[in-house]
């Protein structure tokens, strides 16, 4: 009967028999007769019968939701006992923006190995986009330009991009203090993903409102690392990750401009061509927010 309840969920993820019968290979004729037989060990009325579509009852919706509930459950265990058997590949490949390397994941993710189940992690950072179909990779790290294609991505990091300069910068440079005294500056654009349009835009803090950053931008960089090392040089202002210069700032190597705007939020997503349900995603998963958190 368990089979049956199964197809059952199978079926209703549906809202046509037809459709159905197409997703399951089957004629409509044999859904219909394997759910008529279920209802009838069940003594349940499953399906609404006077529905010209694939409409279920309150007593089906209340069995699928149950039995959803276990279905989940027993493909989490199915998939624990493969990765304890060695029936998966337990080496997971996962490919990370060449920007976090300063996260020390791997220093990160190797105190936390007693809580992989087994797995094996293989990070590569990159430079650029990346096509985990193409290249064979599990897992990406992936920034909001690069998500779009994936109706499966999950955020995992968010951090506000502010206008920084060294403090070395200002004594020698002047201090800027308004929006239009960055004309009179070098200030280096950020990533494209920032600035798709190429017009270099600043956020008023807690409003939904934009002004123009009245700049000619000479040199763009797609690497905050790259950005944030010519800021420390005091040759330039750049738009850096907030998150990533929090001991600079507080130290006062770092002093932030125009602290009333901000250049928006760069937005990292963990795509996959696991499903979310396996087991080696969750774990995965729970572990790069951990690394992000701390």
């Amino acid at each position: 009967m368990y089979d049956d309840i199964l197809f059952f969920l199978k079926v209703a993820e549906h809202t046509k028999f037809s459709t159905a019968a197409e997703k399951l290979g089957l004629s409509q004729s044999t859904i219909s007769r394997k759910i008529t037989a279920l209802e009838e060990a069940l003594r349940l009325r499953l399906i609404k019968k006077d529905s010209r579509n694939l409409e279920l009852t309150e007593e089906g919706q209340n069995l699928s939701l149950i039995f959803k509930n276990v279905e989940t459950e027993i493909k989490e265990m199915v998939s624990q006992s493969l990765i304890k058997n060695k029936k998966y590949n337990n080496i997971i490949n996962i490919v990370l923006p060449v920007g976090m390397v300063g996260f020390k994941f791997s220093r990160t993710l190797a105190t936390l190995g007693n809580k992989l189940a087994g797995m094996d992690l293989n990070l590569t950072y990159y430079a650029g986009n990346v096509d985990i179909e193409r290249y064979n990779y599990d897992m990406a790290i992936v920034s909001l330009g690069n998500k779009k294609e994936y109706q499966s991505a999950v955020l995992v990091y968010s951090s506000k991009v502010i206008l920084v300069c060294s403090k070395r910068y200002i004594e020698a440079n002047g201090l800027c203090t308004s929006i239009d005294d960055f004309a009179n500056h070098m200030v280096v654009g950020n990533v494209r993903i920032l600035e798709d349009d190429l017009i270099p835009l600043l956020y008023k803090e807690n409003e939904n409102t934009t002004v123009k950053l009245p700049v000619d931008y000479k040199l763009y960089l797609n690497s905050f690392i790259e950005a944030k090392n010519l800021v420390l040089s005091d040759i330039a202002i750049s738009g850096l990750m907030e998150n990533d210069i929090k001991d600079e700032l507080a130290s006062g190597e770092l002093v932030r401009l125009l602290p009333d705007y901000h250049k928006g939020y760069m937005n990292y997503y963990l795509i996959s061509r696991l499903d979310m349900e396996d087991i080696r995603y969750k774990s995965v998963l729970e572990l790069i927010k951990h690394t992000f958190e701390n």
